[in-house]
């Protein structure tokens, strides 16, 4: 936003980072990430 700054160009987008933990048998744990893309 200032006098010169380059333009931004193309559309807004968003990453969500979804993580989920799995608590099993014998204190086993499994934990797993994605990432998402949303356009605006």
């Amino acid at each position: 936003m200032a006098v010169g700054a380059p333009q931004f160009i193309g559309s807004p987008q968003i990453y969500y980072r979804i993580t989920t933990r799995v608590e099993g048998p014998r204190d086993t744990v499994s934990v797993i990430q994605t990432s998402v893309l949303v356009s605006i």
